[in-house]
């Protein structure tokens, strides 16, 4: 057995929890390569199918793929490493998380849609291509955020509270024809939760408190991981969540409302590439050996 790991970062520098991951496929003496996928080859004819890196066709070498993301790129190099993952699936190797997991659980749209179809709660979301529109979801609600389409980390996201500046900010977004995604902010006591979803289980799951009393709770941005117990309503939802995204390891990201009486919870965001550094400081659990013993009983 031989698992690869695409990485989405150039050469072979390994940030820190594919460095954990490395230590656990080594400990199991299971056979690796951890490869950038910004740097592979893809080919195929009637008969063959590869993908290259390194003058190695890592299709007739690798039993199984872990896709850490397809990195930053214009719209041709994501589809392109996309495809690339699907090549792996055409040939049949095991491949976790799909290509259409990973394309589902990015777009954020698709994931409120998916979600809210399946009576699962998320904030009430718009998502506008003009002015008008956008200035009506702000004047019902007064308090918005504003969010990329695609992206992570709490990168590009916005809270809106004056009329004025949520104008000017649709009037540049309209200008440049991009799509306007907002969701109503919910008060939520500076803190979300984070569950890590492996299999059809939540292995472990850590609150996010926001630096200095903050609203953002991602921990790239500063905010201190926590321990925290989900109960079992909110464990099954977040595998529940995971599996409508298609993905078999998820980051589920909750928000427990401070203020509401309607629900008792909204789901943010399905990660099909998680990363778990904060989360790790908040359990004895070895994550990425978790990881990596599901995928070689899978494999």
């Amino acid at each position: 057995m031989k698992i690869g790991v695409a990485i989405s970062s150039s050469g072979q520098t390994l940030r820190w929890h594919e460095l954990q991951l490395k230590r656990a496929l080594d400990k199991k003496n299971i056979s690796t390569v951890f490869f950038p996928i910004k740097d592979t080859i893809a080919n195929y004819s009637r008969s063959t199918l590869g993908v290259h890196y390194n003058n190695s066709n890592l299709i007739n070498e690798l039993s199984g793929v872990l896709v850490r993301g397809p990195g930053i790129g214009v719209l041709e190099q994501i589809y392109f490493r996309m495809n690339v993952v699907r090549l792996f699936e055409h040939s049949g190797t095991y491949v976790i998380n799909s290509a259409k997991a990973i394309e589902q659980a990015s777009d954020k749209l698709f994931t409120s849609m998916a979600l809210d179809g399946a009576n699962i709660s998320v904030p009430p979301t718009m998502v506008a291509q003009k002015i008008d529109d956008a200035m009506n979801f702000f004047k019902s609600y007064k308090d918005i955020v504003i969010k990329p389409l695609f992206g992570s980390m709490g990168q590009g996201i916005t809270r809106i509270t004056d009329e004025d500046t949520a104008y000017l900010i649709f009037e540049t977004l309209e200008q440049f024809d991009l799509i306007i995604y907002l969701q109503k902010f919910i008060p939520h006591g500076n803190r979300d939760i984070r569950a890590l979803v492996i299999g059809d289980q939540v292995i472990a799951a850590m609150y996010r408190v926001a630096e200095n009393n903050g609203w953002k709770t991602n921990v790239s941005l500063g905010a201190t991981p926590e321990v925290c117990e989900l109960n079992e309503k909110l464990k099954k939802i977040c595998v529940r969540a995971a599996q409508i995204a298609g993905c078999e390891i998820a980051g589920i990201d909750i928000m427990i409302p401070e203020n509401e009486q309607d629900t008792d919870y909204y789901l943010l965001e399905v990660n099909a590439c998680p990363a778990w550094e904060g989360l790790q400081k908040t359990t004895t659990l070895n994550i990425a050996e978790v990881i990596v013993d599901y995928i070689a009983t899978r494999v």
